[in-house]
């Protein structure tokens, strides 16, 4: 998250993958992603806040949390890292 939150940087130097995001991703039934763990999901440069399944929101999972279908993937970071996580859950 340090290249979120880089102190007192002029607007203008931030560059648009500097960018960081909030994002929910909800994991459809044939996902690609289901059964295996955030951390193999792609997760670089991203930290996942929070896992809502079955209504129940779980905050900071563990990375070896195995992604079921209809989950709810709450995630923090850089844009790019957003979106490269959403394409491999979303393929």
């Amino acid at each position: 998250m340090r290249q979120c939150f880089r102190g007192e940087e002029a607007a203008d130097e931030v560059e648009e993958a500097d960018v960081c995001g909030l994002r929910s991703i909800a994991v459809p039934p044939d996902s690609l992603a289901i059964g295996r763990s955030l951390s193999e999901a792609g997760l670089n440069g991203v930290s996942v806040t929070a896992l809502i399944r079955s209504g129940q929101r779980k905050p900071a999972p563990s990375p070896g949390t195995k992604i079921e279908a209809h989950d709810v993937i709450v995630a923090s970071g850089p844009l790019e890292s957003l979106l490269r996580l959403e394409q491999a859950v979303l393929g």
